[in-house]
């Protein structure tokens, strides 16, 4: 996950860049609209099924369908719920997407949610001294 272009995204922006004419593009084409179009179009594709996400990275944005924050920080928490099996005698944990928000004031029970669709981070800013 740590280039954050995938070839998805370039082909998609190179298919939007070529509606404009591509490498002939004229001085009449308004460059900044092609542009923004080539690159909502790449971006675009950084969204991926939720199946393909990094369970071991610690931090992704993630996508739910019919949600109120649709777009969220997430990430894997392998132990988030705790089970004991009276048959085995085991302890039993069940692995879930969160963000740690809590379910409810009063208590620490953190929420997990069905994402459909992850994009990784980006890369940080470069800062300047």
């Amino acid at each position: 996950m740590t280039d954050m272009i995938t070839d998805r995204m370039v082909e998609a922006g190179h298919a939007e860049f070529m509606k404009f004419g591509g490498h002939l593009v004229s001085q009449k084409v308004d460059h900044k609209e092609m542009f923004r179009r080539s690159f909502t179009a790449a971006l675009a594709e950084a969204w991926r099924p939720i199946s393909e996400a990094p369970k071991d990275q610690p931090c992704l944005i993630a996508w739910q369908e019919g949600c109120v924050w649709h777009i969220r920080r997430a990430y894997w928490d392998e132990k988030f719920e705790y089970n004991y099996d009276d048959d085995t005698e085991e302890d039993v944990y069940i692995g879930a997407w969160t963000d740690d928000s809590v379910a409810s004031w009063g208590f620490q029970e953190c929420n997990s949610f069905e994402p459909t669709h992850f994009a990784p981070l980006p890369a940080p800013p470069k800062v300047t001294p």
